[in-house]
């Protein structure tokens, strides 16, 4: 496990610790993390150590252990908020979340980030869930199999956070003959056109110049972005 992981396993922590429910035995599976790295100090032993219970001390370890690797205590709003939306994910697709709970979170943080895209979908999959068996809802996908349904979103969540250049799938399209994928503007292909005098935009695939295009903000550009995307990701 090289530096910039064990970074990372420490902002879960520490963002799980600040915006969810956390025991002494995150912070001791840390400690265990970091004698197989080979990061043997007195502190990380004694943290490795601690049972569980001893919650304000193994916090004491931990900060300690951070201060020895130079990892800052309290990261920036956004790696923070990035971490926080990771350990909620994970927590509900490891059953230790209730699925509708997770999704309350990611909504409320949706909001307080400005509607941040990648997570605005839960802002839709909250209003289903409270629009359920009414006789409107705004994803009619949801309505056969609600726990189902979030699950694959919380999937699919952790794939772009993983590893999706795009991020979010705003102004994100796919070339239906070849599965390039790529932001708009890519896909943008000017001429001058005499007769209007005027320039022309077409979309066309920068690859196999298709323009048989999908737009992957609808649910069936959506539906194909994470089938292609989710083949290389586990």
């Amino acid at each position: 496990m090289n530096k910039e992981e064990i970074e990372n396993r420490a902002f879960v922590i520490i963002a799980q610790a600040q915006y969810l429910h956390t025991d002494s035995k995150l912070y001791s599976d840390f400690g265990l993390v970091l004698l197989d790295a080979g990061i043997q100090t007195l502190n990380t032993q004694i943290l490795a150590g601690l049972q569980s219970g001893e919650l304000d001390e193994a916090r004491n370890y931990f900060f300690r252990a951070l201060d020895e690797l130079s990892i800052p205590k309290l990261p920036d709003e956004n790696t923070l908020r990035y971490h926080y939306a990771r350990a909620v994910a994970q927590r509900v697709l490891n059953d230790e979340l209730s699925p509708f709970m997770g999704v309350d979170i990611m909504q409320r943080m949706a909001y307080d980030s400005f509607n941040d895209p990648i997570c605005s979908d839960f802002i839709w999959i909250d209003e289903a869930i409270e629009l359920q068996g009414s006789s409107y809802t705004p994803i009619p996908e949801f309505e056969v199999n609600p726990k189902a349904y979030i699950l694959e979103a919380f999937r699919h969540f952790l794939c772009i956070l993983d590893t999706v250049p795009e991020r979010h799938l705003q102004d994100v399209v796919i070339c239906e003959n070849c599965n390039h994928i790529e932001k708009m503007d890519q896909f943008w292909d000017r001429k001058f056109d005499w007769k209007s005098f005027a320039f022309e935009v077409i979309l066309r695939c920068p690859k196999c110049k298709s323009k048989q295009i999908i737009d992957c903000q609808d649910n069936e550009g959506k539906r194909k972005y994470f089938a292609i995307r989710m083949q290389n990701y586990a």
